[in-house]
């Protein structure tokens, strides 16, 4: 994914996530809690730290992918990370942001 700006409104809570070397984190992405079974399925995540859900173990169909996503996801990354980089990036969470495909009465409103 492209860096993308997904702030709303500035009224989101930050977290500060610490992500591998391995794992490229552009600004926007989603990030996960890496958790056991991504660790032993890829030994360049480390437990604990952020990832993007695209370095998540595999569920099987995409209804579990799906959950799998949502029970580990922790926001948004506010801040990109490069490879060879190990960095602690502000992610942000409980907060208004734009994401694709969503469409809303609010972006249609007319003040």
């Amino acid at each position: 994914m492209a860096d993308k700006n997904r702030i709303l409104h500035n009224d989101h809570k930050v977290a500060m996530i610490e992500i591998d070397s391995t794992t490229v984190v552009e600004m926007g992405d989603f990030i996960c809690l890496v958790i056991a079974a991504d660790v032993s399925a890829d030994a360049n995540l480390t437990l604990s730290n952020g990832a993007p859900p695209t370095y998540l173990v595999d569920f099987g169909d995409a209804a579990a992918n799906r959950a799998g996503v949502c029970a580990q996801l922790i926001g948004i990354a506010l801040a990109p990370s490069a490879s060879g980089e190990t960095a602690m990036i502000p992610v942000g969470y409980n907060g208004t942001f734009i994401l694709e495909n969503c469409r809303s009465h609010y972006y249609n409103r007319k003040y």
